[in-house]
């Protein structure tokens, strides 16, 4: 029997094996608010979310596109359209990837709060009432990851600086210390020097990672900026007034983070130090700087569809000044829950 040629895959093949790769997500989301200080509801923002995953053998391409309603003060909405992530990662051997783009990487090993997670700026608009995945924002990066039996390597090499999204000026989210400023006659606000884009001096994260069974262990250094500025003040010399000059300033960090497994509970710890961040001060220039460290101890509980998670978090000044204008130590609690009525994707 004369045996037939094989037959050349056509575009359609090709592009059915494509679209099999291809995921594609989308949302609508709308987030209110209830206080029950004004017994008022009151609406924060519209989203509408579409995530595009392409994922071939070597190669992955991801992209989230965002449309935003927020209501962000009572005289203020805003209309916002950007792509929260768009990246490219390669395989281009076996246990090595690279990314390249704008990217949200998952540092930390704890729930809602993660000190160690130096590089995802975050929206802050709403301070906490989103949760931590829905604050999050994309960062552009070059990130090389290496996997070695258990362990893994990563290095994220960030040009570009991105500041966390806070509450505009004249928003009830607003921190009472940045109104007082900003609605101050005396005050003149400069605008904010924010980090230009830098091949040579870029912000450089280090992250070495473990994955034994149940048990996880990050140990992570970071070199880069803060992403809340800090006040500098001066006496204008003529009017006699005070000058306020937001400035991004770089620290060291360094943390670890450990999360291990036991039936249906997860037992989470992260610590961060850092070698520089800036509190605000009565006397000039405005600012003190201080190094810092932020902990978190917690764990989770998972049944099926419920989920509760319950944290213990502290934070801390070193080498402490009675003229910051901050608590030495703030500690506090979070407990987190929720339940899926249906498939646990939703």
């Amino acid at each position: 029997k004369k045996i037939s040629p094989k037959k050349k895959k056509s575009d359609f093949d090709l592009f059915k094996d494509i679209f099999s790769d291809l995921s594609v997500l989308g949302y609508l989301q709308s987030l209110s608010v209830y206080s029950i200080l004004n017994e008022s509801l009151f609406a924060l923002d519209n989203i509408f979310d579409i995530k595009v995953d392409l994922d071939l053998d070597t190669i992955k391409f991801f992209s989230e596109f965002k449309a935003e309603h927020d209501f962000i003060s009572e005289n203020q909405i805003e209309y916002e359209v950007y792509f929260n992530e768009l990246y490219l990662k390669v395989l281009p051997v076996e246990d090595i990837e690279l990314s390249v783009g704008k990217k949200i990487s998952i540092w930390g090993k704890a729930d809602e709060y993660n000190p160690t997670d130096f590089i995802n700026p975050e929206d802050m608009r709403y301070m906490t009432l989103k949760s931590k995945a829905d604050r999050n924002l994309g960062t552009y990066l070059i990130e090389y990851k290496q996997f070695i039996k258990d362990f893994s390597f990563t290095v994220d090499y960030i040009p570009l600086f991105m500041p966390n999204k806070n509450p505009s000026d004249d928003s009830s989210w607003t921190p009472p210390f940045r109104s007082e400023l900003v609605n101050s006659p005396q005050i003149t606000m400069l605008e904010e020097s924010k980090p230009q884009f830098d091949l040579l001096d870029p912000q450089i994260a280090l992250k070495l990672s473990a994955n034994v069974e149940n048990f996880d262990f990050d140990l992570v250094y970071f070199n880069g900026y803060n992403f809340s500025s800090a006040f500098y003040r001066s006496i204008d010399p003529i009017k006699g007034s005070i000058i306020v000059s937001p400035e991004y300033k770089r620290f060291n960090g360094f943390g670890t983070g450990i999360a291990a497994a036991i039936s249906s509970f997860t037992i989470r710890f992260e610590g961060a130090l850092k070698d520089a961040t800036y509190f605000p001060t009565q006397a000039a220039p405005g600012v003190l700087k201080k190094p810092d460290y932020n902990l978190i101890t917690g764990f989770d509980f998972t049944q099926e569809e419920l989920y509760m998670n319950l944290n213990y978090i502290i934070t801390g000044i070193l080498y402490y000044e009675p003229d910051i204008m901050r608590d030495e130590t703030i500690d506090f609690f979070s407990f987190k829950t929720n339940y899926s009525f249906f498939d646990g994707n939703i």
